[in-house]
């Protein structure tokens, strides 16, 4: 209960309270002065910080020390009071809109973050309102690099971000948030009631429809920016090549299903309007490049029996395009790495067969080749 007072008086507009609140009063105001450090949706936005009251910041910092008890931080997130407290963070239009709150929300919540237990419990509530990136700088880079970042638009390979995006998240938010402060009021602070979203909640930002995220980045805006630095490159890569095995299966794998009239597969493998197996073949290749030490790694997870296995069954169907070419390129790429290239000639039995010189040799249709190639 001591809690959702605390809350209650977080939330409050307006810029100062009395000390008294912070003990347990709780007196509803309606306070209409405007709030001068406003949620912005432009770089100037987080400039204009004026010195919260030494309340303020008191009962935020007894926020977040709360929220680092086990218990505590548990019950703030199966309750719902992470809600209230992202609405706070976002700019909810009948919350506080002072920088100083917003801080003292992120701050919270990253605490939240960080805690063993309720961690796991809201991460993945989080990434339903939030981007990805936004979530893990959150949690790795601090409460004010999160808040810079939300502010101002940005379109980089691990984020896209803009004012239309934050009006979706704070539009979504708003119906959210009414309808659970509505059955709060209803049920009472005490209610032991769990709070859940709706299972099929998820915002999906308008802007991100077009763009193929895998491994917590925009294969896009990748391909713009090869060399850019990726926060987890590793993940990217392995993310990448689970989508690639996937794409080239579609085209050659055993489900006839999938290839009935022989024509128009890719049509299966179109996301976007463009080829979804071309991106994440060219994607993969630049981060091997860019990368040596991951480039190792496709010995360590099998991608090249897999590859030279891609390059037999496509040459078998007559798929000699982009399913073959894309398979030569991972092992192209792949080939500037000893360990890659001693993990290739161990692929196919004693004599040869199914092994990567014979998959080239039918798929150039070179059978048989001069005796000195």
């Amino acid at each position: 209960n001591e809690l959702w007072r605390l809350l209650r008086v977080l939330e409050r507009r307006g810029q100062s309270f009395e000390d008294n609140d912070l003990n347990g009063a709780s007196t509803d105001t309606d306070a209409t002065e405007s709030e001068e450090n406003v949620v912005g949706d432009s770089e100037d936005a987080t400039t204009s910080k004026h010195a919260a009251p030494r309340q303020q910041e008191r009962a935020w910092d007894i926020l977040e020390s709360l929220s680092s008890s086990p218990s505590i931080g548990t019950s703030v997130v199966k309750s719902g009071g992470w809600l209230e407290i992202l609405g706070i963070l976002v700019g909810y239009s009948d919350f506080t809109k002072l920088w100083a709150a917003r801080l003292g929300a992120a701050k919270t919540i990253s605490r939240l973050l960080w805690s063993p237990e309720s961690g796991p419990l809201l991460t993945p509530l989080l990434l339903k309102f939030l981007p990805h990136a936004l979530v893990t700088i959150l949690k790795d880079e601090g409460a004010e690099a999160m808040l810079r970042l939300f502010d101002k638009d940005s379109e980089t390979p691990e984020l896209i971000w803009d004012a239309d995006m934050r009006s979706e998240l704070r539009n979504s938010l708003k119906e959210i948030l009414d309808s659970h402060l509505e059955s709060r009021k209803k049920d009472g602070e005490m209610s032991d009631n769990d709070f859940a979203l709706p299972s099929t909640f998820l915002i999906r930002y308008k802007k991100l429809q077009s763009e193929l995220y895998i491994g917590g980045v925009y294969v896009r805006l990748f391909l713009k920016e090869p060399t850019c630095r990726l926060r987890d490159p590793n993940w990217f890569l392995q993310s990448l090549l689970l989508r690639w095995t996937q794409e080239l299966n579609v085209f050659t794998g055993e489900d006839d299903a999938h290839h009935s009239a022989g024509d128009a597969i890719s049509t299966a493998l179109i996301l976007s309007k463009e080829d979804v197996l071309e991106q994440v073949t060219s994607a993969s290749v630049y981060l091997c490049k860019a990368h040596s030490s991951l480039c190792c790694k496709l010995t360590d997870w099998g991608y090249m029996s897999k590859a030279i296995g891609f390059i037999h069954r496509a040459v078998a169907r007559g798929l000699v395009g982009s399913p073959l070419l894309s398979a030569i390129r991972l092992i192209h790429v792949a080939s500037s790495e000893r360990l890659n290239v001693e993990a290739m000639a161990m692929v196919g039995d004693v004599n040869g067969s199914n092994g990567l010189v014979d998959g080239f040799v039918k798929a150039i249709n070179g059978d048989p080749l001069h005796k000195d190639t």
